[in-house]
């Protein structure tokens, strides 16, 4: 039985976000993060990614919250 996905949970979840996420649940070891490390890295490029999307994009307005 294959549990459903991080969007079919959370429609709105960034993609890349969970492709990650999916990646660090798997039920199949060898798809999982070789290490911890690895999940860190890869969370901190999307984060980076998304950084810059959102600063591109002129984000965060004036008398918002980051």
């Amino acid at each position: 039985d294959t549990p459903p996905s991080a969007l079919e949970l959370v429609p709105d979840l960034d993609p890349a976000f969970a492709r990650a996420l999916e990646r660090a649940l798997s039920r199949r070891p060898e798809a999982r993060f070789a290490s911890v490390g690895d999940l860190i890295d890869a969370l901190a490029d999307y984060q980076s990614t998304r950084i810059a999307l959102e600063l591109a994009a002129g984000w965060p307005q004036e008398g918002t919250q980051p």
